[in-house]
């Protein structure tokens, strides 16, 4: 399968929307740093749903690329990466869970970077991808009300529940590499 990108397809809805989500970070980190949590807290809402929404809009008008293939799991790396750095830094989630992550989405980003060149092909998230980022976002926004509301509860079920979909996401990322990699 050869890697086919287009000038176009950088201003397919569903690409845009992946690019408004790493943009929103700017306003959330200066709401939420200026203590205007509502605002920060109702557009992390908007991003997180700019994920769910550009995969389906890329299916409904046909607009599937591999730009979108690439820039839309780039997109949750990116906002998952400074999202997690502004958290720690304001004390609401541990360190080790940001290493973790920050790990964790390095590997699996230049794995798709490794097979990129080597075998041609952009490899897709696939559901465990998909239901890590889900939960990790509803962790970060949960991370965000607790400034406003004490969740600690809430908070330690999802933190387990989300390195539960790290862990099987990652083993599920490295199957599919040595299975790419052997075929």
């Amino acid at each position: 399968m050869n890697v086919n990108i287009k000038a176009k397809h950088f201003f397919y809805p569903s690409n845009l929307l992946s690019i408004s989500r790493v943009i929103l970070l700017v306003p959330i980190i200066f709401l939420l740093s200026n203590q205007k949590y509502y605002l920060g807290i109702a557009l992390s809402f908007i991003a997180a749903f700019t994920d769910f929404f550009d995969g389906l809009l890329a299916r409904k008008l046909n607009h599937v690329s591999d730009l979108g293939k690439f820039i839309d799991p780039l997109a949750d790396k990116i906002c998952l990466i400074v999202m997690v750095i502004f958290l720690v830094i304001v004390r609401q989630v541990p360190l080790w869970l940001m290493i973790i992550l920050v790990v964790r989405d390095l590997y699996v980003f230049f794995g798709g970077i490794y097979l990129n060149k080597k075998k041609n092909i952009v490899v897709q998230s696939n559901m465990w991808g998909k239901f890590t980022s889900l939960f990790l976002s509803i962790y970060f926004v949960i991370c965000m009300i607790n400034f406003l509301v004490n969740l600690k509860i809430v908070l330690n079920i999802l933190l387990i529940i989300s390195l539960f979909f790290v862990i099987v996401s990652t083993i599920s990322y490295t199957m599919k590499f040595f299975k790419i990699m052997e075929g």
